[in-house]
């Protein structure tokens, strides 16, 4: 018998094994893994994303002053 977990973002379901006490420990600890790793990859691309909006907003703030400095 297997137990499906669903998540509409991934494309592949995981797949748990329901053995006699429960789900099989190697299926949780590799669908873990694999929720850490995605957790991991996506904190890294948040991390990017505000270092750029913060070189943005200060590039921004640049030509204001140019503008500014230009009327």
């Amino acid at each position: 018998m297997a137990a499906t977990m669903t998540d509409s973002h991934q494309s592949a379901t995981p797949q748990l094994r329901v053995t006699r006490h429960g789900y099989d420990p190697a299926d949780v600890h590799a669908l873990l893994a694999s929720a850490r790793a995605r957790l991991v990859g996506l904190a890294d691309r948040i991390r990017r994303a505000e270092a750029a909006n913060v070189a943005l907003g200060a590039e921004a703030q640049q030509w204001q002053d140019r503008a500014r400095a230009a009327a």
